[in-house]
């Protein structure tokens, strides 16, 4: 074996490479060699390099958070709340423009992730975890 990139290349079933893709990859194109991490945005506007896959996560988000990507819903099957998972504003302060049994967020059918809608009229949707705080 030579020290070669290609030897250095991180593994695709690495946790930190299968972990940024998995939170990342509808928004970047991401590759790790060891030393030289990329996330290459898909939408053609850049491309973040890091030292280590922490380093890179944290540029991800101070990019994502300044110029956010459109991602696609990667969902196959239909959005739909679990009846016994459904939370409404009850539960939660009142902005007083929507009614207290107005349901919030729930857990979906499909796939049992985290779904909402932010008003009567609007689809169920799959929460992506990198939009949270």
């Amino acid at each position: 074996m030579g020290d070669t990139a290609t030897d250095q290349r991180v593994s695709d079933a690495s946790p930190e490479l299968t972990d940024l893709r998995e939170h990342w990859g509808s928004a970047y194109v991401i590759a790790g060699v060891l030393g030289h991490w990329t996330a290459a945005r898909r939408d053609g506007q850049g491309m973040l390099r890091a030292d280590d896959p922490e380093s890179l996560r944290a540029m991800i988000r101070l990019d994502y958070q300044a110029n956010p990507i459109p991602r696609p819903d990667r969902t196959r099957h239909a959005v739909t709340p679990m009846e016994s998972t459904v939370y409404s504003w009850k539960s939660l302060p009142s902005s007083g423009d929507i009614p207290d049994d107005y349901p919030l967020a729930a857990v979906c059918a499909g796939c049992q992730k985290p779904i909402d809608r932010r008003t009567p009229d609007s689809p169920w949707q799959h929460r992506v975890i990198s939009q949270l705080p």
